[in-house]
C-alpha cells in the first residue's frame, strides 16, 4: 500500500502543471466534434442516403468534382478543380445541399496546438505523451488506493467519511477517473505511434483494376457498387480522371477500399484494412470524441474534475509529513533537555530513534530528534544526547551523518551526558566502526558519559531492549524499549533464470536472473545498488549487489551458497518459477562516474556481478579495465562467455583474470601489483578504482593500491577523498 501511495503521489507531483494543460485544453477541444457536427447539419449519421446518390446530387451541383469524402464525424466535404485551382464545399449529409463551412477559430486552433504539443513540437509532443502515461499511472493507482482504503469496488459509489480535503480529492477522482483512464490509456497510445514506437496501421491498398473502355461508362446512379453503400458506411469516393477512359472510381467504406469498374459498375478490386488500423480508428475516436460526439462530451465533463484532483492532491502531498519520525513528537532544539540525533544509511536506525524518542517523552522528556549533519554548536537546555548511528561500508559514515565528524569540532557539549548506539552486523571486519569513532571523537572532546558505547548486532530488539534498561537506569527514569523491525514495501519478484557455478570446488555460486511476478513493475534500480531478499522465516534482509538496471526488464543477482547461510541457501536452491519478495535499496557510494575518465574494477568471486552491471552500462566505451580472481576457470568462471562479448563490443578494454586453485594461479591483488605500470597511468589520469568482494579481498587490494600507488605519491585514502576509490565489501 505504501508503494502504491508513494507510485500515486509521484506520478501526481510529475504530471501536476502537464497534467493539468492537458486536462483543460481537452475538456475544450471535447467540444469541438459537436460544433462541427451542428453546423454542417451532420448530428446524425444518415443511413437512407447511398453513395450514388450522394456523389449523383454533388455533382450535379458542382463542376469539376474530383473527390467527395466524409469526416469521421460525418461531415460532407466535396472537393473539385477550378481554373484557377482547387477548391472545396461542405453539404449537408441529410439534405444533400451546400452548408457553410464550419469555422475552428483561433481560440480552437491555440488549444488545439496547445493540447497536442504545448507549442513546443515534437518535443512538446513527446512531454504530452509522457503527462498521458503518467495521467495513467495516476488514475489507476488513485482507483487502486480508493478500492483498497474503502474496502472493495461497491464502496466507490459510497459517500467518502475522510477530512474535508479528502473528500473532495476522492469526488473528484471518482468523476475524473473513466474520463482520465481512456483519454490517458488512448493518448499513450497515440503519442508512440506518432513517434513510430506502435504501427498505426496500414492504408488498403487494393490492386488497380484492367478497365475495357469499350463501352459507355455508366451514369453514377446506375452503378450498383454505389447504390449498395450507404452514407453511414461512407468515407471517400475519388472520381475518375476525366480524360482518360480506363481510370476507376475508388471507394472507401468502413469495411475496406475498393476500384469500381466505370462500365460495369461492379467492385473490380478490394482490400480490408489490417488489424493495426482498425485498433488506430477506434483509439483515435475514443481520445478526440470525432465521430462520435456524444463520447467527446462525456470525456470532457471528465476533464472538468481533473484539476481539482490535481490540486488538492497537491495539496495533500505538500501537507504530508517529511520526516521519516511521523508520528513522533519533538520540540525544538532550544528548548530540549534530550537530544537524539540519528545517521542512517537505508532507514532503519530512525525506527530504533522513533521507539526511544517515544518512550523518553512519555518519561517526561523534552526530546529533539534530527539528523547527525544537523548537529548544533551547542543545547542551551540539553541534559543529555544519543547518538544512534550506522556504519556504511568499511567504516565510513551514513548518509545523514556526512558532515557530522566536522560539526563536531565546533560542538560544545557543555555539562550534557553523551551515549553512542551503533548499528551493524558483527560479521563485518569494520563492524559500527563509525560509531567507535564518534565515541573516541567525542572522548578526546572531555564530553561525560552517559554509559559506554554500546552496538546493536542486525538490529536486535533483545540488545536494544538491554540499552534501554541500561540507560533508564542511568538516567534514574523505567525505559522499556521494544523494536518492531520495519523494512519498505516489497516486490514479489519470479525467478527467471539460473546459472549455477562453482559446484566442483566446493563453493557454489549462482546467478539468479528475476522479473516481476504477474503484472507487477520491478523497482527502479541500477547496477551497483542492492536487492534486499527477505528468505521464509528470516526477518532480517540480506542484501545481494545487482548486475541489471531496470532498462532491462529483469533484475539479476550473483550469490555465493554459506555454509549455513539461510537466505543464500533458500535463493541457490530456487527454480525457474519459485518467487521471492525484495525490495531495491539504492547504493549511490558505489556507482561509476559518468564521465570519460578510465574505469579500474576489481573483484573476486561473486563480486564480479556489479563490475559486469557496469561494464553492461558503458554504452558511451569508456576505458575499462577489469581484474577479477576466481578458484577454477572449468568450474567457475563466472560471466565467461558475456565478458567476451563485452570485450569485443569496446565496452570492455582488458580482462586480467586469476584462478587460485590452477597451478601458478594467485589473486587479484597479485595481478594488481604486476600491472603497477599501467595503473599508475590509468590514476594519474583521473581514472575511477571500483572493488566489489569479501572483505579479506578488500584490504589486500587496498594495500595492493597503496603499494602500487607510492611511487607517483598517491594512495588509497587520497583517491577515497575524491570518490575516486569506491568499495562495496562484505
Amino acid at each position: 500500500m505504501a508503494t502504491l501511495r508513494g507510485t500515486h503521489r509521484r506520478a501526481g507531483l510529475a504530471a501536476a502543471l502537464f497534467g493539468l494543460t492537458l486536462a483543460l485544453s481537452g475538456a475544450v477541444l471535447s467540444i469541438d466534434p459537436l460544433r462541427e457536427a451542428a453546423t454542417t447539419g451532420s448530428l446524425v449519421a444518415p443511413t437512407q442516403i447511398s453513395v450514388a446518390r450522394l456523389a449523383q446530387a454533388v455533382s450535379g451541383q458542382l463542376d469539376g468534382v474530383e473527390r467527395i469524402e466524409k469526416t469521421a464525424n460525418h461531415t460532407v466535404i466535396a472537393h473539385f478543380s477550378t481554373a484557377d485551382g482547387f477548391g472545396r464545399m461542405y453539404f449537408d449529409p441529410s439534405s444533400l445541399t451546400p452548408v457553410a463551412a464550419p469555422s475552428e477559430g483561433p481560440v480552437m486552433g491555440f488549444v488545439k496546438r496547445l493540447h497536442r504539443s504545448f507549442f513546443l513540437g515534437g518535443t512538446g509532443r513527446a512531454t504530452a505523451g509522457v503527462t498521458a502515461l503518467l495521467m495513467l499511472v495516476l488514475s489507476v493507482s488513485g482507483l487502486a488506493i480508493a478500492i483498497r482504503r474503502m474496502g472493495g469496488w461497491r464502496s466507490l459509489i459510497s459517500a467518502p467519511t475522510t477530512g474535508r480535503l479528502q473528500r473532495i480529492h476522492l469526488l473528484a477522482g471518482r468523476i475524473a477517473a473513466p474520463g482520465l483512464l481512456i483519454a490517458a490509456a488512448t493518448g499513450v497510445f497515440l503519442s508512440l505511434a506518432t513517434f513510430d514506437f506502435l504501427p498505426a496501421g496500414g492504408d488498403a491498398q487494393p490492386d488497380f483494376p484492367i478497365i475495357d473502355a469499350a463501352s459507355s461508362p455508366l451514369e453514377i446512379l446506375d452503378i450498383p457498387a454505389l447504390r449498395n453503400v450507404s452514407l453511414s458506411d461512407f468515407r471517400e469516393l475519388v472520381f475518375p480522371y476525366p480524360n482518360d477512359p480506363t481510370d476507376a472510381y475508388m471507394l472507401t467504406t468502413s469495411t475496406g477500399s475498393g476500384y469500381i469498374d466505370p462500365y460495369t459498375g461492379q467492385l473490380a478490386s478490394f482490400a480490408a484494412p489490417d488489424f493495426g488500423a482498425r485498433l488506430y480508428e477506434t483509439i483515435y475516436l475514443l481520445h478526440t470524441g470525432q465521430g462520435a460526439w456524444l463520447i467527446g462530451l462525456l470525456l470532457g465533463f471528465c476533464m472538468l474534475a481533473v484539476p481539482f484532483v490535481i490540486v488538492t492532491g497537491l495539496a495533500i502531498a505538500l501537507r504530508r509529513p517529511k520526516s521519516p519520525l511521523r508520528g513522533v513528537k519533538t520540540v525544538p532544539a532550544s528548548s530540549a533537555d534530550t537530544i537524539i540525533l540519528v545517521g542512517s544509511e537505508g532507514g532503519s536506525t530512525w525506527g530504533f530513534a522513533a521507539e526511544l524518542s517515544r518512550k523518553l517523552a512519555a518519561a517526561g522528556k523534552r526530546v529533539h530528534v534530527a539528523e547527525m549533519n544537523d548537529l548544533a554548536q551547542q543545547y542551551p537546555n540539553g541534559e543529555t544526547l544519543f547518538l544512534l548511528s550506522s556504519t556504511y561500508g568499511a567504516g565510513a559514515a551514513p548518509e545523514s551523518a556526512g558532515s557530522f565528524l566536522s560539526k563536531l569540532e565546533a560542538f560544545d557539549p557543555g555539562n550534557m551526558r553523551c551515549a553512542v548506539l551503533g548499528f551493524g552486523d558483527q560479521t563485518f571486519a569494520e563492524y559500527c566502526r563509525y560509531a567507535v569513532d564518534i565515541d573516541n571523537t567525542l572522548a578526546d572532546r572531555g564530553a561525560r558519559r552517559l554509559c559506554p558505547l554500546a552496538k546493536i548486532d542486525r538490529q536486535s530488539g533483545q540488545s536494544f531492549a538491554a540499552w534501554g534498561r541500561m540507560i533508564g537506569q542511568a538516567m534514574g527514569i523505567s525505559l522499556d524499549l521494544v523494536h518492531r523491525p520495519h523494512t519498505p514495501p516489497t516486490t514479489q519478484l519470479r525467478l527467471l533464470s539460473t546459472r549455477t557455478y562453482g559446484e566442483s570446488v566446493q563453493a557454489p555460486v549462482s546467478v539468479l536472473r528475476f522479473r516481476a511476478r504477474g503484472f507487477g513493475r520491478l523497482p527502479r534500480h541500477a547496477a551497483g545498488d542492492l536487492l534486499a531478499v527477505l528468505a521464509p522465516g528470516g526477518a532480517i534482509p540480506r542484501y545481494y549487489s545487482l548486475a541489471s538496471n531496470h532498462r532491462g526488464g529483469w533484475i539479476e543477482i550473483c550469490v555465493r551458497k554459506q555454509p549455513g547461510g539461510l537466505c543464500s541457501g533458500h535463493l541457490c536452491e530456487l527454480a525457474v518459477g519459485d518467487t521471492i519478495d525484495a525490495f531495491v535499496m539504492s547504493n549511490p557510494m558505489f556507482k561509476a562516474t559518468r564521465s570519460s575518465a578510465p574505469l579500474i574494477l576489481v573483484g573476486a568471486g561473486a563480486g564480479l556481478a556489479p563490475l559486469v552491471g557496469f561494464l553492461r552500462e558503458n554504452t558511451a566505451k569508456r576505458p575499462a579495465h577489469l581484474f577479477w580472481g576466481g578458484r577454477d576457470p572449468q568450474s567457475d568462471y563466472l560471466y565467461q562467455d558475456e565478458l567476451t562479448e563485452l570485450e569485443a563490443s569496446g565496452r570492455l578494454s582488458r580482462l586480467t583474470t586469476t584462478f587460485s586453485r590452477l597451478e601458478g594461479g594467485g589473486y587479484v591483488q597479485a595481478k594488481l601489483r604486476a600491472s603497477a605500470r599501467e595503473l599508475q597511468d590509468l590514476v594519474t589520469s583521473g581514472a575511477q578504482v571500483l572493488v566489489c568482494g569479501g572483505q579479506a579481498m578488500g584490504r589486500d587490494v587496498r594495500k595492493s593500491f597503496d603499494a602500487v600507488l607510492q611511487p607517483v605519491g598517491l594512495n588509497v585514502d587520497m583517491l577515497k577523498q575524491q570518490e575516486r576509490y569506491l568499495e562495496d565489501v562484505y
